[in-house]
């Protein structure tokens, strides 16, 4: 067993520097958050302009685009620059 105590929520502080891997790690989830976001604005878009997605199809799609954009915003502005 580990002679030393835990202090719960310790992990959450980190290790207090950026390793080449977290820093890779943390810009590559940030580049896919926008690039994502910038797809799901796109789909957007798409839904809008073209009438053939004037249905019930491009309703769920739309709604699905919603919760897509949501998790995009978080990769994006939160996961990965806590990463880094």
């Amino acid at each position: 067993m580990n002679a030393t105590e835990f202090v719960y929520g310790s992990e959450l502080q980190g290790r207090g520097y950026a390793t080449t891997t977290d820093l890779v790690f943390g810009y590559f989830t940030t580049i896919i958050g926008i690039v994502a976001f910038a797809g799901a604005i796109l789909n957007f878009y798409l839904i809008k302009n073209l009438k053939v997605f004037h249905n019930a199809f491009g309703f769920f799609w739309a709604a699905r685009t919603v919760g897509e954009l949501g998790s995009d915003f978080v990769y994006g502005v939160y996961t990965g620059p806590i990463t880094i």
